[in-house]
C-alpha cells in the first residue's frame, strides 16, 4: 500500500493542494490514518476516488451531488 500526504496525492492526481482539501471538508475524501504529528495520510483508493470525483466534476456533476453520493 502507498501512502500518500494531502501533497502527494494533489502532485500524483494532478490538482491542487487547495482542491483536495475541499474535498476533505467535503467529505469526498478522508484520510485512512494519520502521522503521529496529526498529519493525514491516504491510500491508493483516495487517489483513485480523487481521481474520479474530478473527473465527474469537470463533466458537470456538482460538488454537492458528489458528496451525497460519497457518503
Amino acid at each position: 500500500m502507498s501512502a500518500y500526504t494531502v501533497s502527494r496525492l494533489a502532485l500524483d492526481a494532478g490538482v491542487s493542494v487547495h482542491i483536495v482539501r475541499d474535498y476533505l471538508l467535503r467529505g469526498l475524501l478522508r484520510p485512512v490514518a494519520y502521522t503521529t504529528g496529526g498529519y493525514g495520510l491516504f491510500d491508493d483508493t483516495a487517489l483513485q476516488r480523487l481521481r474520479f470525483v474530478r473527473a465527474a466534476f469537470e463533466a458537470g456533476i456538482g460538488l454537492d451531488a458528489l458528496a451525497r453520493l460519497c457518503r
